[in-house]
């Protein structure tokens, strides 16, 4: 297990879709399994794709995240990525009043443990190939 994560973001208040990305790059061949994405009460989706070669695959899309239901999303096929493929994990928060579960959306967010606070994590599951 490996994340592409960023924790230098800042939501600012009352804000209803304000976009994060991470990224990580492999250095060997692999294949990926499963994907796991992690963001507090703020969290409004998420997405995984896939850079290589100049192409772009999409291996995931939640278009409405939710933190009570966090997933572990398991590919049908296991996808199989070469060395120095880049894996991006792009999404979004809402702090707004739209957003029910938001507990202060006139609060600036920044990353932290606290359920209060946000966290932007892309984790996934995956092995080298030899």
């Amino acid at each position: 297990t490996k994340s592409a994560f960023n924790i230098f973001f800042q939501i600012p208040p009352n804000t209803q879709d304000h976009p994060v990305e991470a990224s990580y790059r492999f250095a060997k061949k692999s294949r990926i399994y499963e994907m796991s994405p992690h963001m507090h009460f703020r969290g409004s989706r998420a997405r995984y794709e896939v850079v290589a070669n100049g192409v772009t695959n999409i291996l995931l899309n939640v278009p409405k995240y939710d933190f009570d239901w966090q997933r572990n999303y398991r590919l049908t096929q296991p996808f199989d990525v070469p060395a120095g493929a880049v894996l991006r994990v792009k999404g979004a928060f809402d702090n707004s009043r739209f957003n029910l579960s938001n507990p202060n959306p006139s609060a600036t967010v920044r990353f932290g443990e606290q359920t209060y606070e946000e966290m932007f994590i892309g984790y996934f599951n995956f092995a080298e190939i030899p």
